[in-house]
């Protein structure tokens, strides 16, 4: 089966730099056809965790995650429940997600406006289960850059929304082909692993 899933947002539960609430970005995917929206508040789950509680009585899927601020850059961190991450390296997430059962995706990673981790990716190419090739606050140079570096590293692209406000929500989104339900977190991370997955976005003239 087809399906798709928005993995990077941010919402007023954790992220003070976000004016989107939980269920506006609930209803927006849901409004596009989505089948799960992930949260990623900025070092923390507790945002997510609200959403989750949340997207149960609301009948959607809401998928916990977090963006830590690594000591080279921003990281989606999916399976990994600890908090207060920040300056945390590169390295060292690597190994606690591995002891987690998680992954990590490089966010924006060529977004010159955000802490990114840039061309450090080459460096850590065994800790990535993929790049963020598709961000909502990126230019098209920027997304092109993650989307080339993704294809030397020989890694697929997620895309996501990095949405702060209503009007950026559900735009960017990753498309996976699984055999599976991805309906938490557990979900979510074995279809990445798989790598059977690959960017998208809303065209905003067709609406699809």
């Amino acid at each position: 089966m087809t399906i798709k899933i928005d993995l990077h947002n941010h919402t007023t539960f954790s992220s003070k730099c976000s004016i989107l609430s939980a269920k506006e970005l609930i209803a927006a995917c849901q409004s596009a056809g989505f089948a799960a929206v992930c949260v990623t508040e900025h070092n923390t789950m507790r945002g997510a965790h609200l959403s989750v509680e949340l997207g149960r009585g609301m009948g959607f899927t809401v998928i916990p995650g977090q963006e830590v601020t690594t000591a080279d850059g921003d990281m989606l961190v999916f399976g990994v429940e600890e908090e207060g991450l920040e300056g945390i390296t590169v390295d060292a997430l690597c190994v606690l997600a591995r002891e987690r059962g998680g992954v990590l995706i490089p966010a924006h990673p060529y977004r010159t406006s955000a802490f990114s981790l840039g061309d450090k990716v080459m460096e850590h190419k065994g800790c990535f289960a993929a790049l963020e090739g598709l961000n909502g606050n990126c230019g098209k140079t920027e997304n092109r850059r993650a989307q080339d570096t993704a294809k030397k590293l020989g890694l697929p692209c997620t895309g996501g929304s990095d949405a702060h406000s209503v009007k950026m929500a559900a735009k960017y989104f990753t498309t996976f082909e699984t055999d599976i339900p991805i309906i938490d977190s557990a979900g979510l991370i074995e279809a990445l692993k798989k790598g059977n997955f690959s960017a998208g976005m809303i065209d905003v003239r067709s609406g699809s």
